[in-house]
């Protein structure tokens, strides 16, 4: 049984993640449920009377919510909250139906590097399994993934953030006849990555393999904007690994490079 949860912002017009889960993951709706959590992070949105989006009623939970996941014949869960620690109410619930996945909505492109709040990098580092930030005005098709790696790392706790990486990607490639491409960016001839390692980790042709030098983020959007990635899977360390800060920010500037959606696997999910 997959069980995704998705994260609804009732203050949106739009619930990108709700259309990304029914787009994209439900291409086999057979044992696969659909949890869709309602709550606010009142951190970031205008949280007094006046804001008309606070208020929501029965006839906008059916038509927003309900009916699309009716409509796609999945079993489904509405579950609201009120908790003012918004990521780890997110958390629980993930926990509580032993998600697969985490859908979260983010913001479209921006030409200036952005910040994720210390907040959703509590999220992204202490998920149990991998989260997707979805795109406001990415693709709903899924034609081709490419999985971001760092085959050059030294420690152990990369080198399983390599093959979490690696398998996360291949079991959606696999899932949706998608064609998967791994890119490695290494910052010069000491550092440049086991090749061999890499082509027989991936399982790849090596038309599939993309490796150069330069700096992660840029390379990896160069290679996604070759390729016409619809998805792109990254990875960042876990809370009690070696590089055990909140922030993430080789994983936050490749987020900001790309303008598809991204999946985020940390180096201690189940």
């Amino acid at each position: 049984m997959q069980n995704l949860l998705v994260v609804i912002n009732p203050t949106l017009q739009e619930h990108v993640a709700l259309r990304r889960a029914l787009d994209k993951l439900l291409v086999d709706s057979d044992g696969l449920k659909v949890t869709l959590l309602v709550g606010v992070d009142v951190s970031r949105v205008d949280d007094k009377p006046h804001n008309d989006t606070l208020f929501r009623n029965e006839d906008w939970i059916e038509r927003e919510l309900a009916s699309p996941l009716r409509e796609a014949k999945v079993d489904y869960e509405i579950v609201f909250t009120w908790c003012s620690d918004w990521v780890n109410s997110i958390l629980k619930v993930a926990h509580q139906i032993d998600a697969s996945m985490i859908l979260l909505r983010t913001g479209p492109l921006k030409t200036s590097f952005f910040r994720f709040s210390d907040s959703k990098w509590e999220l992204f580092k202490a998920a149990k399994c991998p989260v997707m930030l979805v795109r406001d005005d990415a693709e709903n098709e899924l034609k081709t993934l490419l999985a971001a790696v760092n085959f050059q790392a030294k420690t152990t706790e990369q080198k399983i953030l390599n093959t979490l990486i690696l398998s996360h990607a291949k079991r959606i490639s696999d899932s949706y006849g998608a064609e998967l491409h791994v890119v490695n960016a290494y910052h010069d001839s000491l550092s440049y990555p086991n090749r061999g390692a890499l082509a027989e980790a991936a399982a790849l042709p090596a038309s599939r393999i993309h490796v150069y030098p330069g700096y992660s983020n840029q390379i990896i959007k160069r290679v996604a904007a070759d390729i016409t990635a619809d998805l792109v899977v990254i990875g960042t360390m876990g809370p009690s690994g070696a590089k055990s800060s909140i922030r993430g920010n080789t994983a936050e500037r490749i987020i900001s490079s790309v303008d598809v959606d991204v999946l985020l696997v940390n180096s201690e999910i189940d």
